[in-house]
């Protein structure tokens, strides 16, 4: 889910639900739909919350928006957090100390500086590394980064989140400083007071670029079909249509691609469960063994109690198994985005090529492709097996019931692994089925949404040479001083820029 924190006069939270409903809840209420405490897996299907707060400085200006990570086990949908990326103006990319720089977050990162100029970064959790190690942490991640994104100096701050907090909740400045909290906010103060505006206007100044080079590309395409005797410019316009259409044909290519990577990803997946479940059982038995043994009371509370250590010991499993498994679904996805990546770009090549061949015009495409991600395998646990609904061990003489109850929970304990496991990954699967399904709709709409773009202006330019040829001439000069306007003004804007950096 997305947390909005924003400026008002008067503290408040709203909560908006995936059915459409929203809420409005007490600020202390926050952590109950916001944290994985409270809020486990997001089973309360929340997508959003706006937190307005009074604030005072250079945030009363300023929305801040809290995306979900990329690399937690517990994402809620990582679609969310790139959905976000091309309207921030500013980004704050926190990495941990105890597993710095993944592959994934270096994708991440990569993604998020083609769309954001201003990324200050952040190595939380220091505390848990020595003091000798830490340096060594930082000047990985640094290097990381820098060969990432091929740009130094940068904005790095080693932090402890929770010592900070501790700092602050004890009013104690010396801790609060040693956290590293403080050098950060300093940073970021300095940035919202001297340096926004010069941020807001090079992400404005991004913006334009791509819309004045996507204008120029479609004006001189018009330009070059005017020169085409209009017999021949029908002809092409056909050619143009019918080979754009096998191009989109390609599509069912991605498709397989999505359905073959999802299907090999969750027969991976799959082939763990058995391992894992012969793995875990022995601990998850004598966790049920120590607690039968010194249960005391009736058969009902023996049940009950069994019931719940099977039910927390399998999640404990299941949380275990998604964990290891993380690792696995992001190197996968991060492979399968390169396909797509591959696959998209070979289709928008093809349109280029045609373009071209057919018309003598180079159309630049500043569309990027939709972004495929998704979560990993949650891990929620649903209620244990239905013991409760057969009473016969609750009849039987005392000490019988005891081996019974005691019996078939020690048998339902692998099954019960197993069972969630295969629950975990069959919403994993469907969660994929739905994400290849939106990001093949996405696709074909931009693709459609392209090559109709292009017709209409081959149709207006087929048009225009059927008409008189002083209306030709004049169209066609129309079109030059236009080209000339979109090249001035993307001259003037690369001027801008120069000056400011």
């Amino acid at each position: 889910m997305v947390t909005v924190v924003r400026h008002a006069a008067v503290a408040g939270v709203t909560v908006w639900f995936r059915d459409g409903r929203r809420t409005a809840v007490a600020l202390e209420d926050l952590d109950m739909y916001t944290t994985e405490r409270r809020n486990p897996s997001n089973t309360k299907d929340v997508t959003r919350v706006d937190v307005e707060y009074p604030t005072a400085g250079p945030l009363a200006g300023v929305r801040i928006v809290d995306t979900p990570g990329i690399g937690s086990v517990y994402v809620e949908n990582t679609a969310v957090t790139m959905d976000f990326i091309p309207r921030v103006d500013a980004a704050v990319i926190v990495l941990s100390a105890d597993q710095p720089a993944s592959h994934s977050e270096l994708d991440f990162v990569e993604s998020v500086r083609r769309h954001v100029d201003k990324l200050f970064f952040v190595v939380n959790k220091i505390d848990l590394i020595s003091g000798a190690e830490r340096g060594e942490i930082v000047a990985f991640v640094r290097k990381a980064l820098v060969s990432r994104l091929g740009e130094s100096p940068l904005r790095l701050h080693a932090i402890s989140a929770r010592d900070a907090l501790a700092a602050r909740l004890n009013g104690s400045a010396d801790a609060l400083e040693q956290s590293g909290l403080v050098a950060l906010e300093r940073d970021l103060a300095v940035f919202l007071s001297e340096q926004r505006g010069a941020v807001l206007r090079a992400a404005a100044r991004r913006r334009v670029r791509e819309w004045i080079r996507e204008l120029a590309g479609a004006v001189e395409l018009r330009r070059r079909a005017l020169l085409i005797p209009v017999a021949t410019l029908g002809r092409r316009i056909e050619e143009f249509e019918s080979r754009s259409e096998r191009a989109g044909w390609n599509r069912a290519a991605i498709e397989g691609l999505l359905a073959t990577a999802s299907r090999r990803l969750v027969e991976e997946l799959e082939k763990t469960h058995g391992s894992f479940v012969a793995d875990r059982t022995p601990n998850l038995v004598a966790s049920l063994e120590h607690v039968y043994a010194g249960a005391h009371g009736g058969r009902r509370e023996l049940v009950e109690t069994l019931n719940r250590t099977l039910k927390e010991g399998v999640q404990r499993v299941v949380d275990e198994w998604a964990a290891e498994e993380a690792a696995r679904v992001h190197r996968e996805l991060a492979g399968m985005r390169d396909r797509l990546r591959t696959e998209s770009n070979a289709l928008m090549g093809e349109l280029t090529s045609l373009l071209q061949e057919l018309f003598g015009a180079t159309v630049n495409f500043s569309a990027e492709l939709a972004d495929f991600s998704i979560d990993s395998p949650h891990a929620t646990v649903e209620p244990m097996f239905s013991l409760m609904l057969d009473e016969m061990p609750l009849f039987l003489p005392a000490s019988l019931a005891r081996r019974v109850i005691r019996r078939r929970f020690i048998r339902a304990a692998p099954e019960e692994i197993a069972r969630n496991l295969s629950r975990a990954t069959a919403e994993f699967r469907q969660r994929l089925l739905e994400a290849s399904r939106v990001f093949g709709f996405q696709f074909s709409q931009h693709m459609d949404q392209l090559v109709a773009s292009l017709k209409e202006a081959l149709v207006r330019a087929r048009d225009a040479r059927a008409r008189a040829a002083s209306d030709v001439t004049a169209e066609s000069a129309e079109l030059d001083r236009h080209a000339l306007a979109l090249s001035t003004l993307l001259e003037r804007i690369e001027s801008h820029a120069a000056v400011a950096a």
